[in-house]
């Protein structure tokens, strides 16, 4: 089965904080943040009643970040940058 999920990054480019809508989720989800060279720097679980996630990520450097969202019938990649 193929899930439509839609997801917005915004601000992004960004100084640190974002947050993550989430529409169509139908279970439980995990958030991960990758760094640049493709380690979890950060976990988070979002509910299926959950339309919105903050994420701070100021103490990090600038570069370009990846979001993931991941449960068992979605993944979906996000390109997030960080700016300082």
């Amino acid at each position: 089965i193929k899930i439509n999920i839609s997801t917005k990054i915004y601000p992004n480019p960004t100084y640190g904080n974002i947050k993550l809508e989430v529409e169509g989720l139908n279970s439980e989800a995990d958030v991960l943040v990758y760094d640049m060279v493709g380690r979890v720097i950060q976990r988070h679980k979002i509910n299926k009643g959950t339309k919105e996630l903050e994420i701070d990520l100021s103490t990090y450097a600038k570069g370009v970040y990846s979001i993931r969202i991941l449960n068992e019938t979605i993944s979906q990649t996000k390109k997030l940058i960080i700016t300082k």
